[in-house]
């Protein structure tokens, strides 16, 4: 993992711009694959977006795209495995599932694990997917608090979250296009939150400085929107 910071110049990025990332997946084994989902395509749709921004910049080949490296729970807590580094990723997007468990357990033994494996520093920048199979987004919001509450613990700098209910219907719809009807929703406050982390600033910054701020409410989180019926939901996912 080429991790090695430089300092600021001509065609290079400032230092705040997320520049390696690690994509750390704690959802769990019996996760219903949202929290996954959702990680996989805030890695893809960064990438496009940090691609278009190079293009519309005449930058392409300049500057290099964001690096992505990957761990999840069982590898870290099986070998300390990371696709990893000898050096600290500049930002963290770390992805849960909320369940009767303590939200924080998975999370506070994956960053003990990274902490062995020499990719924690101090102040590093942890942003946060937290799922939860309930209606309502504010079901996943402890996941989040969690999330902030090891930030805290272990020096490092909670930059804000993105909190979805419905987990089982986030998963089914993964597969459908990502501005299509089914998905738009989740997508548009998914892009909120790549916003915060490639401009290195937490959500509620973030919100101010992009012109959303009815998106985040207090404590840096982003709730998705779902507008479907509680009563469809429990009957195409019970």
């Amino acid at each position: 993992m080429a991790t090695s910071q430089k300092h600021a110049h001509a065609g290079e990025r400032p230092n705040g711009v997320a520049r390696t990332i690690l994509a750390l997946d704690v959802a769990g084994a019996h996760a219903t694959g949202a929290a996954a989902a959702l990680l996989a395509d805030f890695e893809d749709a960064l990438l496009a977006y940090d691609h278009l921004s190079a293009s519309a910049l005449d930058a392409t080949g300049t500057a290099e795209p964001p690096r992505f490296h990957h761990a999840s729970l069982t590898a870290l807590l099986e070998n300390d495995q990371i696709d990893a580094s000898p050096a600290p990723c500049d930002t963290i997007v770390a992805a849960l599932e909320v369940s009767d468990d303590t939200p924080g357990a998975a999370l506070g033994s994956a960053l003990d694990a990274l902490a062995r494996a020499n990719a924690l520093a101090p102040g590093q920048r942890v942003y946060a997917i937290a799922v939860a199979d309930a209606p309502a987004p504010s079901a996943a919001h402890p996941g989040l608090e969690a999330v902030a509450a090891c930030c805290r613990e272990r020096d490092l700098a909670w930059m804000g979250g993105l909190a979805a209910g419905r987990a089982k219907a986030v998963a089914a719809r993964s597969v459908k296009p990502r501005m299509g009807r089914a998905r738009r929703a989740c997508s548009e406050a998914l892009d909120r939150l790549i916003g915060a982390a490639r401009a290195g600033v937490t959500v509620s910054a973030s919100a101010e400085l992009f012109g959303a701020r009815d998106a985040a409410s207090a404590g840096d989180v982003i709730d998705v929107p779902d507008p479907a019926p509680a009563i469809l939901y429990r009957l195409l996912y019970r």
